[in-house]
């Protein structure tokens, strides 16, 4: 778990291989990448370490790709980025 740019807690489930944004009022759980989805022609691996840089939340996956999540709005939507 992760404290992110927004101040809202990041967690990998591994069972799953999904990073989730936790919404601290409603503690509900929004995904924010999962392993097997595509973005900037990549597709992401198991989620392995997760970190914050800058306005960004930093998501390394098993195969040492860098992904980029940085949240768009207080309700969890963002973009994902290679």
């Amino acid at each position: 778990m992760v404290n992110g740019p927004d101040g809202v807690p990041y967690v990998i489930d591994r069972s799953t291989r999904t990073v989730y944004r936790i919404d601290p009022k409603t503690r509900k759980a929004t995904v924010v990448a999962k392993a097997g989805q595509k973005a900037s022609g990549a597709t992401v691996s198991t989620p392995r370490s997760l970190t914050v840089g800058g306005p960004d939340l930093l998501i390394r996956d098993s195969k040492n790709l860098l992904w980029r999540w940085r949240t768009a709005e207080a309700k969890g939507k963002g973009t994902r980025t290679r």
